[in-house]
């Protein structure tokens, strides 16, 4: 049997992109699903972009350039004058003579880390986080291997170009948070992130089973102790087995009894509800909570709960617009 079954699962389950230090973990049998969300984030209450400059230029923490996840070897030590050629190359300018020769250079005071021009209010306090959102066992969970502050990108002539990352730091390949980390850590905020089940156009594949969305992946493990689940119209709890049609069509479904002789009496019963799958539901929103260990310079989120988005039925027919029906508690 086991020679039969094992090559069916490898047509079935797919790794997208070479394995780095950061991403081997999805390789294992009990990771089912992973994706890599890489979103900007505006923390300004601590501004973690200016904390993690500030650091940087105090020499308390070390800092690399990446390229992505897909990236295999990452310099994590670069100098700081690197790191400040790279946000501004125009920053040393050559000094010449009255004949043209040059005979020097000059730096400009003002240190690129904390120039209102390059870290103007449009950047000033924006990261770019990548995540690796992962079902391991049927539990969701996060991960964060950096985090990159940005910057304004100009030209030599002073075009605003766009945007980049400066540098990357907090480096993490431990993806346990100890309780002492928990403790200690520096709320950051709370963050909203949308992710459509027809589509993975803001997500990046990296392992997947039947070509799965999120959703429903997590599906046949929603009926554990790992979840809880709560109806938004009412705020009550309901059990995985109670996710029906009646969530998003309240019509009563009223079948007719008829007596022995066949005739039609005045009682009628409750059909059985068609059950939900996951495809029923067409948005679902991720909401967590982002802190900052600053003793081990190490960023993570606290995953809290997901909000499934559904189109209810009136007079037969799907509204236009998807609504929250469902939370599904994640700690």
């Amino acid at each position: 049997m086991k020679k039969i079954i094992i090559p069916l699962l490898c047509l079935v389950s797919q790794t997208i992109f070479c394995q780095n230090t950061f991403t081997k973990f999805i390789t294992k049998s009990s990771v089912q699903w992973a994706a890599d969300v890489t979103e900007p984030f505006h923390f300004n209450a601590p501004n973690l972009s200016l904390l993690l400059r500030e650091r940087f230029n105090q020499g308390a923490i070390k800092v690399g350039i990446t390229e992505g996840l897909a990236n295999t070897s990452i310099e994590k030590n670069i100098p700081i004058e690197s790191i400040l050629l790279r946000i501004a190359p125009n920053r040393v300018q050559q000094i010449a003579g009255e004949n043209g020769n040059v005979t020097g250079t000059t730096v400009e005071a003002e240190n690129p880390l904390f120039s209102p021009s390059y870290f103007d209010s449009l950047v000033n306090d924006l990261v770019e986080i990548p995540q690796i959102l992962y079902i391991q066992s049927g539990q969701l969970k996060s991960y964060i291997p950096w985090v990159s502050p940005k910057y304004a990108v100009f030209t030599s002539w002073g075009q605003r170009l766009g945007i980049a990352n400066a540098f990357s730091t907090a480096f993490n390949t431990c993806r346990r948070i100890s309780s002492r980390q928990k403790r200690s850590a520096v709320l950051l905020g709370r963050s909203s992130t949308p992710i459509q089940q027809d589509s993975t156009s803001q997500v990046q594949m990296l392992k997947q089973l039947y070509a799965q969305s999120l959703l429903q992946a997590m599906w046949p493990s929603l009926n554990t102790k790992n979840y809880q689940i709560f109806r938004l119209d009412s705020l009550s709890i309901i059990p995985f087995e109670k996710i029906n049609m009646t969530l998003l069509d309240d019509a009563i479904l009223n079948v007719p009894i008829y007596d022995a002789e066949g005739k039609l009496s005045n009682q009628t019963v409750t059909a059985a509800a068609q059950p939900l799958q996951a495809s029923a539901f067409t948005k679902v929103e991720l909401v967590q909570d982002w802190f900052y260990y600053a003793k081990d310079n190490k960023l993570f989120s606290r995953l809290q709960h997901l909000i499934l988005y559904a189109h209810k039925y009136k007079n037969g027919r799907a509204e236009a617009q998807a609504v929250p029906v469902l939370k599904i508690m994640l700690n």
